[in-house]
């Protein structure tokens, strides 16, 4: 696990994928993780810990921006090597499933007059 104020070492960014040291060591994950709900966990952690730490705004944004980044680099299949962690990452999981589809629900509920019918744009 990454301090908030301290750098991960070296020897622990050695043993990971090229160029994702940082991050596996920035999440607190062992190098190679390919479990995307594992990924999505430390990510969350790691950021409610930053929340929770007594940082300034700028301080707290610019490390929960590395938090992202490095979870979005992690979750890239193109970033990996070993092929099979390249699919494990491609393989959606039914939590995957439930985040795209609430992700496609409009936000606010469709205005709909007495008379019309919700598919009808009251625009034209």
């Amino acid at each position: 696990m990454v301090s908030l104020t301290h750098p991960p070492s070296p020897t622990d960014l050695s043993r990971s994928e090229p160029g994702l040291g940082y991050d596996f060591a920035l999440l607190g994950l062992r190098a190679h993780e390919a479990r995307v709900g594992r990924i999505r966990q430390a990510a969350e952690a790691t950021a409610d810990r930053i929340r929770a730490a007594d940082l300034d705004r700028s301080e707290e944004a610019s490390m929960l921006g590395a938090v992202a980044l490095a979870t979005y680099r992690l979750l890239d299949p193109r970033r990996r090597r070993r092929t099979a962690h390249r699919i494990r990452l491609c393989v959606l999981e039914e939590e995957d499933l439930q985040r795209a589809e609430s992700a496609r629900r409009p936000l606010l509920p469709a205005a709909t007059d007495a008379g019309s019918s919700p598919t009808t744009s009251q625009c034209s």
